[in-house]
């Protein structure tokens, strides 16, 4: 039998799998389906128009515009593959940079995986909004906390200054060897200062949360008087720069160890007979499954990926784009075990299952068999 109502369905994506789990011993075969309604569509990834801050942000010094590409080329004189083990990574970027202006000072938070450790390497995107303008500087530092803060203390070692930074659209890569290493706490803020002839057309790259490690959606700025420090967050994107840190590890770290899409967590080491993803890959969310990663207003854009880098978007496990899986209509909760066991109901009489439904957007619902 098939339905066809038209209320809307809403539902946990966050506690399911791709086709909702069913909590009740007994079940009938049942399946729902779903289309994304227009207004309850997820709010689109926004990727060059120019973003506001948002109404409670007391400072309005800055503004944020769209780059055309990231060089990877770097400034500071690092070659080859970087030292020590990373432990934040942020690369998830929108080409669009934010500018405090000249000498304003802005810091992002920064929790590290694995706690305290040695610092041998940073990382940073910085970019100038001009087609062909004035190269620029840019200072950076990390803290123990918020620099606008009294209890914070800036973290001696790992000032650098980066100078003649090219101002024409494209991001450009600065790395810093820390030699020799420094001691860092498990949480640090990066703080970063502009200057120079182009410094009003400088800025960061915006990112998102981070892939490795974690960071607040905030940042903080030294902003002129009467405002002063502050702290603030963007409207329409996450607040974070682009970064990368690495350490000296005392102990070897774990990450995933994947066996198909069965995931352990092991050293590199003890990860035999499996392929290592890397230090602190993780097995919540699965690295090692695979599947069918939808995204879009109307999730039907698909992408082969993985649990893990399906992030804030709708993943199918075991799905391809091959076949289909994406939107705008998708399938929500299916339950077709068959156990032969056949359970008498008296005629009129109402039985009820609950139903956990699977990944996706707030939706209408479409339809359901049973």
């Amino acid at each position: 039998m098939r339905g066809t109502p038209g209320e809307n369905c809403i539902f946990k994506p966050a506690t399911c799998n791709s086709h909702g789990m069913r909590r009740s011993m007994v079940a009938a075969m049942f399946a729902v389906f779903c289309t994304v309604s227009t207004a309850l569509a997820a709010k689109p990834i926004i990727t060059s128009e120019r973003f506001t801050l948002s109404a409670t942000n007391p400072v309005a010094t800055g503004q944020i515009d769209p780059i055309s590409s990231i060089d990877r080329t770097p400034h500071g004189g690092v070659a080859g593959t970087p030292p020590g083990t990373n432990v934040y990574r942020n690369e998830n970027n929108t080409l669009a940079i934010y500018r405090p202006g000249a000498n304003q000072r802005m810091a992002d938070d920064m929790q590290l995986v694995g706690g305290a450790a040695n610092l041998v390497y940073y990382e940073l995107l910085v970019a100038g909004n001009a087609s062909n303008g004035s190269a620029f500087n840019t200072h950076v530092e990390l803290w123990t906390g918020d620099p606008c803060l009294g209890t914070s203390t800036l973290i001696q070692g790992t000032q650098i200054d980066f100078t003649n930074i090219p101002n024409n659209l494209t991001a450009q890569n600065l790395e810093a060897f820390i030699d020799p290493p420094v001691a860092i706490p498990g949480s640090v803020w990066m703080a970063v200062t502009f200057s120079g002839a182009g410094a009003a057309n400088a800025g960061w790259i915006v990112g998102e949360q981070a892939e490795t490690g974690s960071t607040a959606d905030l940042f903080s700025q030294n902003a002129p008087a009467p405002t002063g420090c502050s702290l603030f967050s963007l409207t329409g994107h996450y607040s974070g720069f682009w970064a990368n840190i690495n350490v000296q590890l005392v102990q070897p770290p774990v990450g995933a160890c994947c066996s198909g899409s069965n995931c352990t967590q092991t050293t590199e080491a003890a990860c035999t007979g499996g392929v290592w993803q890397g230090a602190f890959t993780t097995c919540d969310p699965n690295v090692c499954q695979a599947g069918a990663c939808c995204s879009g207003t109307t999730f039907n854009t698909c992408a082969d990926s993985n649990e893990a880098a399906c992030r804030g978007t709708v993943f199918h496990p075991a799905d391809s784009c091959g076949a289909s899986a994406c939107g705008p209509n998708f399938k929500i909760y299916e339950d077709d075990f068959v156990t032969a066991v056949i359970v008498p109901v008296a005629q009129g009489q109402k039985w009820a299952d609950d139903l956990t439904f699977g990944p996706g957007a707030p939706c209408e619902l479409l339809a359901y068999d049973v």
